[in-house]
């Protein structure tokens, strides 16, 4: 009987030490299990040893932090890095900005790099300066040039560093140094679509403005060079510059100007430009739309597709088909008017005259014909 006591006694007491040793390691499964874990992956991390009977200290859990920072970026898994990352306070993330900006420059291709940029937007809450702008840096030099754009204005919005006038400074400069930039790659009207979207982003930049209105004017586009700087805040250095600017195009507008014409008969032959292309029109006060006859379609490139409306021409042979199309720009002289719908001419004119010059383009000027000396004087109606 005491020999099967005791084999009862040394039962219980295995059993319990058993259940001891099991619930000690369910502990220690909860205490380990605090990787990264997202959508596309199991737990990224695996307990490679023992772990300590205390509970961990600040010191080890940072420790542990850097082990799978480093895990992660051998494995390239650049969710899990910049996850883990967050999680450091900012002091302790500098060691790493360099490693990451040295990254940006082996990724090979745009799509890549696209990728980096964008996991480490969507996985960073307090973004580093230092390391949008690089990767701003990387946009312009692979001529992304409104990526660059949207990367330095996040910058502008990080931790409040418009507070910083050196680095406020800094970050309008690289704005500015990415324009210029640009400008050597794009189209002008490409251009101009840029300096738009970045004068969006940077509207307290009045160079922008500048840029824009030196454009606008290239392009005899007064009215919008003259709005463009308008909008430049008196507090803006540039300010001085943009009123100079402002009024030389004023002056410009408020000045007669004066087209040579050729007598034909009766009536005046004038030189015009349609989107870049010289043609002779006939003026003709009598006429309500500007036309152009089958041959000077045929050098724009214009037929009946293009048609946006048919119209009916009253001529002395009686009515006639014809339609109504768009074109860019009409240009006389120094004067110049955008988005002009035109009509087709049904029949020639003659041979010296390519189309009617009539009062849809002359009525928006103050006009008149000096027969003395063969001239037609436009006046902006706007002074």
């Amino acid at each position: 009987m005491k020999v099967l006591q005791t084999f009862i006694v040394l039962f219980v007491l295995a059993i319990g030490y058993g259940l001891g040793r099991f619930h000690g390691a369910i502990i220690w499964l909860k205490k380990t299990n605090n990787s990264i874990v997202d959508n596309n992956h199991e737990s990224l991390v695996t307990p490679t040893k023992a772990p300590s009977k205390t509970v961990p200290t600040a010191n080890s859990n940072h420790d542990s932090t850097i082990s799978k920072l480093d895990f992660c970026w051998q494995q390239h898994d650049y969710v899990c890095f910049f996850q883990l990352l967050n999680l450091l306070p900012e002091q302790q993330q500098s060691p790493w900005v360099p490693k990451i900006l040295a990254k940006v420059d082996t990724l090979e291709s745009h799509s890549s790099a696209q990728s980096y940029v964008n996991t480490y937007l969507n996985n960073i809450e307090n973004y580093q300066v230092s390391i949008l702008l690089a990767f701003s840096n990387y946009f312009t030099s692979d001529n992304n040039w409104y990526g660059a754009l949207e990367l330095i204005d996040l910058a502008r919005q990080s931790h409040n560093n418009l507070t910083n006038p050196t680095l406020e400074t800094a970050l309008d400069d690289q704005v500015i140094d990415t324009l210029l930039e640009a400008d050597d790659q794009l189209s002008q009207q490409e251009w101009i679509d840029l300096l738009m979207y970045a004068n969006d982003l940077f509207n307290h930049l009045g160079l922008i403005n500048l840029y824009l209105a030196a454009e606008y004017m290239q392009l005899e586009q007064m009215a919008d060079a003259e709005f463009t700087l308008t909008q430049v805040s008196p507090s803006d250095p540039i300010y001085p510059k943009a009123q100079k600017l402002l009024a030389q195009i004023q002056q410009s507008q408020a000045a007669p100007n004066t087209i040579n014409l050729t007598p034909m008969g009766q009536q005046y032959l004038v030189d015009i430009k349609v989107d870049g292309i010289a043609f002779t029109l006939l003026i003709d006060t009598g006429a309500s739309i500007t036309s152009l006859a089958p041959q000077a379609l045929s050098r724009l490139g214009i037929d009946q597709q293009d048609s946006i409306k048919n119209i009916t021409f009253n001529t002395a042979n009686g009515q006639a088909e014809s339609y109504l199309f768009k074109i860019n720009s009409l240009s006389i002289g120094t004067v110049m008017v955008n988005n002009v719908t035109l009509a087709s001419l049904p029949v020639e004119i003659n041979d010296n005259a390519d189309g009617l010059l009539g009062m849809d383009i002359l009525s928006q000027y103050h006009f008149q014909i000096d027969q003395q000396n063969n001239q037609l004087i436009l006046t902006d109606r706007s002074h």
